[in-house]
Formats: C-alpha cells, structure tokens, sequence
C-alpha cells in the first residue's frame, strides 16, 4: 500500500513537472515570435522610409542638374541671357522697364555674333556674315577686308579699286553691295523685331585710305568704334534685345553644320570670273 502511494506520489510529480516545462517552453516560444514580428515591422518601415526623397544636398543638386539638361542651343542662350542681365543690373534696370534709363553707347554694350551662316537663297542657299553686332542701340552687320593700299569707290559703282603699295591696281567687287545681301538675310530672320534699319558696315582692316561716298565705310576699327561710340539713343528695350540675341545664338550654334554646303556652292559659284564674290 506504502508503495502504491508513493508510485503515484512520484508520477503526480512527473505531470506537473511536464506540465511546468510545457508552461514555460510555450510562453519562450510566443515571446520569440512577438519579437520577430516586431523585428520584421522595423524593417518594413525602414525600407518604407528610405524608397521616400529625402530632400537634402544631393537631391537638390540632382534636381539641378535635371533641369540644366536642355541642349546646347538653351545652353548658349542662357549664357546670353546671363550677360543680358547683367547688363541690366549694372545699369540699374529690369528686364521690363523699356527704353528708359540705360546709359551708354553701341560701343560699351554689345554683344558680337562672328561666322553666321544663315539661309538667303539669292545666289547660293547660305551666306556667311562675318560679324553682327547687336546692342540696345542698333544692330551692325560687318564686312571685313583686309587689303593694302588705297581703295576708291562709290555706292553705286559695281567694282571699286584698289592701289596697292607696289602701285600695281586691282578691281574689287562692291564690299557695301556684297554685305548688303548679309544685312538682307538678317532682315529675313529677324522680321519686325527689328526696328529702322541694320547698318551695312564695311571695315578695311589694313587699308591706307579710303575715298568712297558711304559714310559706312570705315578705315581701320579705331574709325569704326569712333561710329559706334555715336549711337547712344536706345533704340531696343532690354526684352527686345535679348529676343534678338536668343535667336541669333540659335543659328549660331547651327552654322557648323551648314558650313560645308555653304563653301561648297560658294566655291561653284565664283567659277564664273563674271559674278561678283560670294560669302
């Protein structure tokens, strides 16, 4: 009997011993997986917040960068617009306040287009100016020449001549007539931003003296500078004149590729020995 009992004395034991680890070992177990869950929460949310931008340095300069990718003719164009402005900010201007207040002459304020080939279709599909200055003050398109000597010649006449050093003479086709299809051509592109008239300007770079009736030409760029220092009378407002330039940067930036066109007729064309040069 005394052994009966503690039999069951022992086993009752056992039970609750069993019992207690199940206890203990199911409420490790939920404990484990409470942390996990809430380990994996963490993560999800840190993975949340780092797919958000995060304004900052380089979200910024990433911004930036994105919006400066517009192509090489806006590129040019801000460059201009930059100049423009800070033509504007010397002179105490803003981009609209029109024709009042700026100070100066075409020949402190410009900015210079050398090379344009643009579209004229007269005797070759392009021609190719070799300067064009623009400024609040007027537009000049020029014709550089770089003879010796003495050089005559009238606005009306087709050739004039030259008198070289050597006293050997030559003809020379009509510069003002030649650059006259320039100014026509920056006449076509421009349409009715432009106000008056473009100025033909012939400058002989190397000349001697020059008689001629064109009040135009010039001798030597002292001479010319001399001309533009003159034109203080606003004649386009601060807006009108960056239009200008935006345009003229444009065809700028395409007379590259029109270049080799534009030789290649050019050089047809003056096949003939009766027809007046081309450029």
């Amino acid at each position: 009997m005394t052994s009966l009992i503690l039999t069951l004395v022992i086993a009752c034991s056992i039970i609750g011993l069993a019992v207690l680890i199940f206890f203990v070992l199911s409420r490790s177990k939920s404990s484990s997986n409470a942390n996990a869950a809430n380990h994996n929460n963490d993560d999800i949310k840190q993975q949340g917040a780092a797919t958000k931008p995060v304004p900052g340095p380089l979200a910024t300069q990433q911004q930036s960068q994105n919006s400066g990718r517009s192509g090489r003719g806006a590129s040019s164009s801000n460059i201009h617009k930059t100049l423009i402005s800070d033509v504007a900010h010397r002179e105490s201007l803003s981009p609209s306040s029109g024709h009042r207040g700026l100070q100066g002459s075409a020949q402190d304020i410009n900015i210079k287009f050398r090379g344009l080939i643009l579209y004229s279709g007269y005797n070759t599909t392009y021609t190719e100016i070799d300067e064009v200055i623009v400024s609040p003050y007027g537009i000049f398109c020029i014709e550089y020449k770089d003879h010796l000597g003495d050089i005559f010649g009238n606005k009306q006449n087709k050739y004039w001549v030259q008198h070289k050093p050597n006293r050997e003479s030559s003809q020379l086709f009509n510069p003002a007539r030649q650059n006259h299809k320039h100014v026509k051509a920056l006449e076509q592109l421009l349409g009715n931003r432009i106000h008056g008239y473009i100025h033909n300007a012939v400058i002989f770079t190397n000349a001697n003296s020059i008689s001629s009736d064109s009040k135009q030409v010039f001798c030597g760029l002292d001479k010319f500078n001399a001309f533009l220092q003159r034109h203080t009378k606003m004649i386009y407002s601060i807006d009108e004149y960056t239009e200008i330039c935006k345009i003229l940067v444009s065809e700028s930036a395409s007379s590259p590729r029109k270049a080799t066109r534009h030789v290649n007729e050019a050089r047809a064309y003056k096949n003939n020995a009766n027809r007046a040069p081309i450029n």
